[in-house]
């Protein structure tokens, strides 16, 4: 999600917009990460360090797990959103 002239480090801030949230709830189902049992793509399901929530779809016999960095950890004082980039 990236709005037009915003460097990078800009567009790894932005929190979820309206017409993504309506997309990603079309795509597949917002799950909890705390305790979620099926593929999680690699995002934390122990402890809330990946996001509390994400979102996870099924196709026939294929599993997705959605890196969406507006649903993963923001924090301020990280100028290069480090943290959401290294899961995108």
């Amino acid at each position: 999600y990236w709005k037009s002239g915003q460097t990078e480090n800009e567009a790894f801030g932005n929190p979820i917009s309206p017409d993504l949230d309506e997309f990603l709830n079309f795509f597949g189902e917002r799950v909890r990460l705390k305790g979620f049992n099926k593929f999680r793509g690699g995002l934390n399901v122990t402890n809330d360090e990946t996001g509390e929530y994400s979102v996870y779809a099924e196709f026939k016999e294929f599993h997705f797990m959605c890196h969406v960095s507006s649903l993963l950890p923001f924090r301020e004082n990280d100028e290069q959103k480090l943290d959401r980039k290294r899961h995108i």
